[in-house]
Formats: C-alpha cells, sequence, structure tokens
C-alpha cells in the first residue's frame, strides 16, 4: 500500500519540480531523480535527445503532436524521452546501477508554475513503469494532494512535510506504480486518479 513519505522525499521532489522548470516540453514539464541504493542521485527532465543522455540537455520536439492527447497515452507519437528515462539512462552511462533505486518524479504544466499534483497516489506511464519495472527500480514517490490522505484517515502529519502547499510525497512501490499506470493506460482510471 502507498505510504507517506518522509521529509527528504519532500526535498527531493521539490527539486525535481525546479529541474522540471528546464524541460521544453510543451505538454509538460517533468524532472526526475534516481537515487541509487548507494545513494547518488542522478537526474533527468523531459524533452527530445539527440544525442547521448549524459552528454545532452533535451531540447524542443517543435511542433508537439500530443498537445491535446489526454495523459498517459499515445507515447508513441512524442519525439521525446521522458524523465525518468533519461534519469535511468545516465544512471547506467555513468557505471552506477538502478537495482533497488528510488525514482522520483514531478512537473509543471507547461510555461507555468502550477505543480501537477496527484489526486490519489498513482503513477500514469505504462512504458516508464515497465522500464523502471525492468531495471530493478524497487520504489517510485510521486507528490499527492493533502487532502487524499486527510480522507483516508492518515495522519497526523509531520509539518515538514506538508506545509501550506497542500501535497504530501507518497511512496509507492513499483507493482503499485505498474498497477496504476496500466489502469489508466486500459481505461479504468483517470489521469486524475479518478476511477472509471
Amino acid at each position: 500500500m502507498a505510504t507517506i513519505g518522509k521529509a527528504e522525499d519532500r526535498m527531493i521532489l521539490t527539486w525535481c519540480v525546479l529541474l522540471s522548470a528546464a524541460s521544453p516540453c510543451q505538454k509538460m514539464q517533468y524532472g526526475a531523480f534516481l537515487v541509487t541504493t548507494g545513494g547518488r542521485q542522478i537526474g533527468g527532465i523531459n524533452g527530445k535527445l539527440v544525442g547521448p543522455a549524459d552528454e545532452e540537455i533535451p531540447v524542443s520536439c517543435g511542433t508537439c503532436l500530443r498537445k491535446d492527447v489526454p495523459s498517459g497515452t499515445q507515447h508513441e507519437l512524442c519525439y521525446g524521452v521522458h524523465a525518468e528515462q533519461v534519469a535511468m539512462i545516465r544512471t547506467l552511462n555513468l557505471g552506477e546501477s538502478c537495482l533497488g533505486g528510488t525514482m522520483y518524479i514531478a512537473g509543471l504544466y507547461a510555461g507555468t508554475t502550477k505543480r501537477f499534483i496527484n489526486k490519489v497516489p498513482g503513477f500514469y506511464c505504462t512504458t516508464c513503469a515497465r522500464l523502471m519495472r525492468a531495471a530493478g527500480i524497487a520504489t517510485v514517490v510521486v507528490p499527492v494532494a493533502l487532502k487524499w490522505a486527510i480522507d483516508q484517515g492518515l495522519g497526523p502529519f509531520d509539518m515538514s512535510i506538508c506545509p501550506a502547499d497542500d501535497w504530501i510525497p507518497v511512496r509507492l512501490t513499483i507493482e503499485e506504480a505498474y498497477a496504476s499506470a496500466f489502469a489508466v493506460a486500459t481505461g479504468k482510471m483517470d489521469a486524475e486518479g479518478n476511477v472509471l
């Protein structure tokens, strides 16, 4: 079951958001950090790569083919590489292992300072879920609306993980991330966590 993260999880998710501002994506700007079992933190942003991920910063894809396509669907239309994928590629290119690592992912609605906050715990990209599972990543951490935790009767909360901006870090096992991604892809849940 999804669990409430700690202050360190919130800090790394905040770094993801700061990193995401550099993404050239016209739909959603994401930043990701993969924390290895040895404690190394390796980041990535989404966008089009024109060379090796450890040497290049993603660039704009030009006209976005997915601008009006629902999140979590039709990734084959995208020229870009996802932030999680860039973080995994960079980790491997640096000679580190993804096995047992923790993936942090957070972002912004493109061209704004508005954060994407999950309404319920979940992960929405089947491609990244499959790759993370195959690479041996153990945990995925995402920002979730504080309202979800209150509605679940969880708490009391450490205020260092839930100040005034109403989100908390939530840790998912890779199997929970995988299941939620496929629930969205198969129409059982929308990308905001509503069961259909």
